[in-house]
């Protein structure tokens, strides 16, 4: 990898800034101050330092955020805020991608990553991986609810997979799905006979959202990358 390439990466300026710093000889690589801006690196065994910093390459990131109602699931709109926009700088890479898609009113867990193959299996309708959502509704839910969604759920032109309604109080219940189609859940609880009020995804396969608070953002352990696919 070039050096330019490498330090715009790790330290997120712009290539010109990086050419400068090499320029101006505030770059060691492997204690050797370089001055060469078409050095090419190996990011994993070359020791880079900056300013008296080690730097360390990282070439994907993976996020876990609470999002917020009100937010976009979206990297850019020129009219309302989006979930890009609570990314802190040391984690907002190049090519940062939203892996699935929350409403605008709907909050609880999201990712984000730039590595395009996790991002695939995550959102391909054939992994089947579970969502779990926190439901608040109004209306009275059918008798045959839980058997309703546990058989799927005929919405527009498609049957829903086989899913699972627990119900935990007046009006309040989680639903676990295995699609995600827009608009499923709501379109699930206007074919039970109720208006979904407010709509918070809880779980990702094994992965809970657990204390995360709104609107924060952390980097995932390999240990919670794997709860993903369970």
């Amino acid at each position: 990898m070039r050096l330019d390439k490498y330090l715009a990466d790790v330290l997120k300026i712009s290539r010109q800034n990086a050419k400068k710093l090499i320029k101006d000889k505030e770059v060691l690589v492997n204690d050797n101050i370089v001055s060469n801006i078409n050095i090419i690196i190996d990011e994993k065994k070359d020791c880079v330092i900056v300013n008296n910093q080690m730097l360390q390459y990282q070439k994907y990131i993976y996020l876990m955020m609470n999002k917020p109602k009100g937010y976009l699931s979206a990297t850019f709109d020129n009219s309302n805020p989006t979930i890009i926009e609570l990314v802190p700088q040391q984690f907002n890479f190049k090519d940062l991608s939203i892996v699935g898609r929350l409403d605008k009113d709907t909050a609880g867990l999201i990712l984000l990553s730039n590595d395009g193959a996790f991002i695939h299996n995550i959102t391909s309708p054939k992994k089947h991986i579970s969502k779990k959502y926190y439901v608040e509704y109004s209306g009275v839910l059918l008798s045959d609810a839980v058997s309703y969604v546990e058989n799927g759920i005929e919405i527009d032109d498609y049957k829903t997979l086989p899913g699972k309604l627990e119900l935990i109080g007046s009006n309040k219940a989680y639903i676990t799905i295995y699609e995600g189609k827009f608009h499923q859940v709501k379109k699930m609880f206007e074919k039970l006979n109720t208006k979904v009020e407010y709509l918070k995804r809880v779980q990702i396969g094994s992965l809970q959202l657990g204390d995360l608070k709104i609107g924060e953002v952390k980097e995932l352990t390999l240990d919670e990358l794997e709860k993903i696919k369970e």
